[in-house]
């Protein structure tokens, strides 16, 4: 017998930004001109010296899980760009390397807030623009 699913999943809602992300797939698959300023997703492919390095990593066995931090030589990296190109210390140990956007959010309100504080999401700010066709 299958288990049947919770009840609180008949009030879980899709997230608006991947609905828009999925009309702006359709309507490009479609064949309609989009500009999807959704998800954050690169409009390039990734590039080459990435894939070449990937493949070497996958071919010298490097297919693990990353440290929960990230790999020390990226997070190494990321404190040399802060400090030539932005002039921010910052030391490797400091740096958290995150799947995305959403997850370092998630992360940081996790670090700072306790229970019970309270937390203001603006759902509209001003006047908003829908860059897809109605």
């Amino acid at each position: 017998m299958l288990p049947t699913i919770a009840k609180r999943m008949n009030d879980v809602q899709f997230s608006k930004i991947r609905e828009l992300s999925e009309k702006a797939r359709q309507l490009d698959a479609s064949g309609v001109p989009v500009y999807s300023l959704t998800l954050g997703e690169p409009d390039f492919d990734t590039p080459e010296p990435a894939q070449k390095a990937a493949i070497n990593a996958m071919r010298d066995g490097d297919t693990h899980y990353t440290p929960n931090h990230g790999i020390p030589a990226l997070r190494e990296a990321l404190a040399q760009k802060l400090l030539n190109d932005n002039g921010i210390r910052a030391e490797a140990d400091e740096i958290i390397v995150t799947a995305g956007g959403s997850e370092a959010v998630l992360n940081t309100l996790l670090a700072i807030l306790n229970p019970g504080d309270e937390v203001l999401i603006p759902s509209r700010l001003g006047r908003t623009t829908s860059l897809l066709p109605t």
